[in-house]
């Protein structure tokens, strides 16, 4: 009597096994891809554990190492409150005026900088100089 291994062939797996086996390498592959990108991505502090012994888990414990690292491997982030955070950033710098809308002007201007029918403004250098 040969060993099973020796009695199996490749070809004896069916189009149903393939894709199986195919799917399963997907989410496997996907999950530990997706696990090792968020470990070295993840503060340390925020591990429960070393980041080390995290990837060792997420590569050789196939899909559940992952799934074990995304439920229990992390501590939650702190809560920012975001009005909070801005009102430290932003300096108040009192009400918000306007003086106009962009274009236009909001008092006389000087003959000086004011453009003539013949050309640009009397202060703009010209090129024939």
């Amino acid at each position: 009597m040969q060993p099973l291994a020796a009695q199996l062939q490749l070809s004896d797996i069916p189009t149903w096994g393939w894709i199986l086996i195919g799917v399963y390498s997907v989410v496997h592959f996907g999950l530990a891809i997706l696990a090792i990108v968020t470990i070295t991505r993840t503060p340390r502090e925020r591990l429960n554990g070393p980041p080390v012994v995290w990837i060792l888990v997420s590569l050789l414990v196939q899909i559940i190492g992952p799934v074990l690292f995304f439920a229990a491997g992390r501590r939650p982030a702190a809560a920012v409150d975001p009005l909070a955070h801005h009102a430290e950033v932003l300096p108040d710098t009192g009400p918000i005026t306007f003086s106009g809308t962009p274009g236009t002007s909001s008092g006389p201007r000087s003959p000086a900088a004011a453009p003539t029918a013949s050309g640009p403004p009397a202060s703009a250098p010209t090129a024939s100089g």
